[in-house]
């Protein structure tokens, strides 16, 4: 029988269409993740509202791209029999011939891995391991001709592997539990010491020539993490803003992937952010027990937005747990929910056939259908303040499954991009979507600055294609102008 090699991708997740509203809770978005404690979690996701702070290019958008890199490096991998993508699925592809290549999204691999290993190995073989080598834009060395360097070879290690220097046979996995078993897959850290622990007896093979590069982007956790301040991250990138064409590369078959990640470090430093503060946002770690319960990004936005505008008077729809309702900082709230959380038990037709209020900002994440969106902005508008706003949540659905006008994912946004996109038609009101937080629509009334002038069929695959366009979407500080001045706001 065949040998057949397995590619384990250790996480899928889909970066574009992250957001910090979504990254402490991505179980719900994507199958394949490595748990992290809430701790841990919202101390990364304070070093990436830095990061967002500091560039246009987002971090997930940043992330992605380096995913892309990577997904072209494995394209290219030959006789590759198999990409496993969500790491819990590994039981149902083992065979008793498959060697296992665990790999990280980020990550390059020589187009010949798959015939070194199996020429290197036998029936008999447990485990391989080899060199590893580290791309770290943000360093480099001179070798001995005096040539700039920015690939590092890494020395064989007794105690463990690299990220991504090993590949395990099935044979191998098969003796350990299965838990185990996920546990070799996943932690590279610890598999040579498991064997070793459990398995006395084991075949191993090394290989001397590295089969793989670890990318030490900017963005990888282990970069990230220790940053504490945004002249540390800063500092960073003064260092990547010098990278240039490698004199020398010890690995020529990597020459593609780090023209195209030198290419895309450029983007993000001609996409500083301008008026920088002065005094450096430090962050701190500290134990578990001490870290803040999270506030949602979406929520710091409209608090912001309170803030700058000196709204009073908040109407949400839709208020689910009140975990969003209940950190809004005015002085006048009201929550309209049939079935909980809110001010007000009963549907918002109900509420807006008997209200006398008026308000200054209302925020729309009731039921997302396209008619009944359309038909609480309309209301809405009718009990707006002059210099009021109105906020629609969940304009940016992130899969076909997501708009759906029937539920059947645990995240839903049925499709109320559709009544944006009408709304934009308007002569009497301006519309724009931010790209952040699933998409959040804000309506002004007041004349139209960029009118669209026709709709197509509103399909997925219009959406797809033509987002941007008919949305109008907007990136923070672009969104920002628009809800803040009189003067329309840059679109794309």
């Amino acid at each position: 029988m065949d040998r057949v090699a397995i590619l384990y991708l250790r996480t899928d997740v889909t970066w574009r269409v992250m957001s910090e509203d979504t990254f402490m809770d991505q179980e719900r978005h994507h199958r394949s993740t490595i748990p992290l404690t809430p701790p841990r979690r919202r101390e990364i996701l304070q070093r990436i509202e830095l990061w967002n702070r500091t560039f246009t290019m987002t971090y997930f958008e940043y992330r992605q791209n380096i995913k892309d890199i990577a997904e072209l490096n494995r394209s290219h991998i030959c006789n590759i029999d198999l990409v496993v993508r969500n790491r819990h699925s590994v039981s149902h592809v083992k065979t008793s011939e498959a060697i296992f290549i665990p790999v990280d999204d980020d990550d390059w691999f020589r187009p010949d891995i798959v015939s070194t290993l199996l020429h290197n190995s036998n029936s008999e073989t447990d485990l391989i391991s080899w060199r590893d080598a580290i791309y770290c834009p943000t360093r480099y060395r001179k070798n001995q001709n005096g040539e700039r360097e920015i690939i590092f070879p890494r020395g064989l290690s007794e105690h463990g592997f690299a990220t991504n220097a090993y590949a395990i046979t099935a044979k191998g996995l098969d003796r350990f539990s299965p838990e185990d078993q996920a546990m070799m897959l996943d932690r590279h850290g610890t598999v040579l010491k498991t064997f070793r622990a459990c398995q006395p007896c084991f075949s191993h093979i090394i290989l001397e020539e590295p089969q793989s590069i670890t990318h030490k982007s900017p963005a990888s956790i282990t970069k990230l993490q220790p940053i504490s301040s945004q002249t540390e991250l800063l500092d960073q990138m003064r260092t990547i803003s010098r990278e240039d064409e490698p004199e020398s590369i010890c690995m020529p078959w990597a020459k593609p992937y780090i023209r195209q990640a030198q290419q895309l470090n450029r983007e993000l430093i001609n996409g500083l952010r301008v008026n920088l503060p002065e005094t450096p946002v430090q962050l701190q770690r500290c134990p578990a027990k001490q870290q803040p319960q999270g506030i949602a990004p979406r929520t710091r936005l409209m608090n912001e937005i309170i803030r700058r505008k000196s709204y009073r008077s908040y109407l949400e729809i839709g208020c689910g747990n009140n975990q969003h309702f209940s950190n809004i900082d005015a002085v006048r709230k009201i929550g309209v929910d049939p079935r909980q959380g809110g001010t007000h038990r009963m549907s918002s037709d109900d509420f807006f056939a008997t209200n006398r209020e008026i308000f200054d900002l209302v925020f729309i994440d009731g039921l997302h259908l396209d008619e009944q969106v359309t038909r609480d902005i309309h209301n809405s508008l009718s009990v707006l303040k002059s210099n009021g706003l109105i906020l629609v949540h969940d304009c940016l659905p992130q899969s076909r499954e997501q708009q759906e006008r029937i539920r059947t994912t645990g995240s839903w946004m049925g499709d109320v991009w559709k009544a944006i996109v009408r709304l934009r038609q308007r002569h009497d009101l301006d519309v724009a979507v931010l790209k952040d937080c699933c998409g959040i629509g804000a309506i002004l009334p007041r004349s139209n600055s960029n009118l669209l002038e026709t709709i197509p069929e509103l399909t997925w695959d219009v959406f797809v294609g033509e987002r941007d366009h008919l949305l109008r979407i907007l990136n923070p500080d672009e969104f920002f102008q628009f809800i803040q001045n009189n003067e329309p706001a840059a679109t794309h």
